[in-house]
C-alpha cells in the first residue's frame, strides 16, 4: 500500500479560528484523516503540510514512526520547537494511523498499546465571548449552571478574558472582581464539580503567585498556565508556592520541549495536544515520560471534530489520564452544530464522559458532502 495523494482542507468556523484538515488517500482506495491545530495561523498551516505533499505521496502509510522521524530531521524550517510545522507533521501522522487503523480494521487505540477505559472524563468550558466590556459574575454563573445541567462535573473559565497579555501584574481591584467571580461560581455549583481556572500565561511569576493564593479558597481543580512555559523555574516556583495543582504544557511540541519540563517537575499536571506535540505516538511517549514521574495528563483540544477523536484515541490509551477538553463551546462556530454536520456519527457523550469509539481508525469519518460545503481545498 502506498499514499496516492494528499489533499489539505481549510473550514471557516466564521469565529476566531478555522479548522484545517489533511486528507491522505492511499492507492488501494482506504482514507485516512488527521486535523492540525494552532489558532489564527490557519492558512500558513495547510501551507506547510501541502509543502510535504511531495514527500508523503508514495510512502508506505504503515511505516509511521520511520517517516516522522525523517521529516522531523530532515524536512521542517526548525528542529526544535517549532509549533507550525510539528503540527503540520502530527496532522499528518494522525492520517496515517487511521489509514493503519482501517487497514488492519481495528481502533488506533490498540496501536498505541490498547484502550485503559471504555469512556473519557471530559470538561467542559464556562466561558464568555465577545462584547467590548467584561461581563459581571452572573454571566460566569449562569454559563457554569449551564454546563453542569448538561451531565459535565468538571468545568473551566478565564475570567481574565479581557485583561491584556501585555498586562503582566493585576492590579488590587482586578483581583477582587477575579474572586468575586471565582467565588460566585463556585457557590453556583457546589462543591461536588470540579472548577478549573485559565490564566492563558497572561500574568508574572509574582501576580501568578497573588491570585492563585487568593483563588485557593475555591479548592480549583486546576490553575492552568499560570505564567509561560518559557521559563520553567517560573512556573515552578508558581507551583511550589501554591495547594492547588498548576497545569502546562499545551504550547509544547515534542518530547524533546516537555522532557525538562517533566524533569523538573515545573508543574503538578502536564497538558498534552495531540496534534501540536506531534502526532498520537509522540504524545503517547509525553504521556510515558508524565507517568514516570507520577504526573497526570489533561488532553488539550480547542480545534475541530477530527481532533475530537484524536484527542479521544490518546486519551483511551494512556493509563495516567485525568480528563479531557471537550470544546463545544469554546470557540464559536456558524452554524453551531458545524462540528457534527462535518463528520459522520459523531463521538457521544453521556453524562460528562465521552464514549471511546470502537470503528476502525480514529473512529470519525468526514463527510465529504460537508467538507466541500463548508470547506476550502488549500494547495
Amino acid at each position: 500500500m502506498k499514499i496516492a495523494d494528499l489533499q489539505t482542507y481549510l473550514v471557516d468556523t466564521r469565529g476566531l479560528i478555522s479548522w484545517v484538515f489533511v486528507k491522505l488517500i492511499t492507492d488501494e482506495g482506504i482514507v485516512g484523516y488527521g486535523e492540525a491545530g494552532i489558532a489564527f495561523r490557519e492558512r500558513a498551516l495547510a501551507a506547510s503540510i501541502q509543502e510535504l505533499k511531495p514527500v508523503i505521496v508514495g510512502r508506505d502509510p504503515f511505516q509511521v514512526r520511520s517517516l516522522w522521524s525523517h521529516l522531523y530531521k530532515s524536512y521542517l524550517d526548525t528542529r526544535g520547537p517549532d509549533s507550525l510545522h510539528v503540527s503540520a507533521l502530527g496532522a499528518i501522522e494522525v492520517a496515517m494511523w487511521d489509514i493503519v487503523g482501517k487497514a488492519l480494521v481495528t481502533p488506533v487505540y490498540n496501536l498505541l498499546g490498547g484502550k485503559c477505559r471504555d469512556t473519557v472524563r471530559a470538561y467542559l468550558h464556562a466561558q464568555t465571548w465577545g462584547g467590548d466590556r467584561e461581563p459581571g459574575p452572573e454571566v460566569y454563573v449562569e454559563l457554569a449552571k449551564q454546563r453542569v445541567a448538561e451531565g459535565f462535573s468538571t468545568i473551566k473559565f478565564d475570567p481574565f478574558w479581557f485583561a491584556q497579555a501585555s498586562d503582566a501584574s493585576i492590579s488590587r481591584d482586578e483581583l477582587r472582581r477575579v474572586v468575586k467571580i471565582v467565588g460566585a461560581v463556585r457557590q453556583a455549583v457546589g462543591d461536588d464539580v470540579d472548577v478549573g481556572i485559565e490564566f492563558h500565561a497572561k500574568f508574572n511569576t509574582p501576580a501568578a503567585i497573588r491570585i492563585g493564593l487568593a483563588l485557593e479558597q475555591f479548592d480549583p481543580f486546576f490553575i492552568e498556565e499560570p505564567t509561560g512555559s518559557e521559563d520553567l523555574d517560573s512556573l515552578r516556583l508558581v507551583a511550589d508556592n501554591l495547594k492547588a495543582p498548576v497545569a502546562s504544557g499545551e504550547r509544547l511540541v515534542t518530547r524533546y520541549a516537555f522532557k525538562p519540563m517533566i524533569d523538573r517537575h515545573a508543574v503538578d499536571i502536564l497538558q498534552i495536544d495531540p496534534g501540536r506535540t506531534g502526532g498520537l505516538f509522540e504524545s503517547r511517549i509525553v504521556a510515558d515520560m508524565a507517568e514516570v514521574a507520577f504526573m497526570p495528563v489533561l488532553v488539550h483540544q480547542p480545534y475541530g471534530p477530527v481532533y475530537d477523536a484524536m484527542a479521544v484515541q490518546l486519551a483511551a490509551a494512556i493509563p495516567n489520564l485525568l480528563a479531557v477538553e471537550w470544546p463545544v463551546h469554546y470557540y464559536p462556530v456558524t452554524p453551531p452544530d458545524l462540528r457534527f454536520q462535518l463528520v459522520k456519527e459523531p463521538l457521544t457523550v453521556e453524562n460528562g464522559y465521552v464514549r471511546v469509539p470502537t470503528a476502525p481508525g480514529l473512529g470519525v469519518e468526514l463527510d465529504e458532502v460537508a467538507l466541500k460545503k463548508y470547506g476550502v481545498r488549500a494547495e
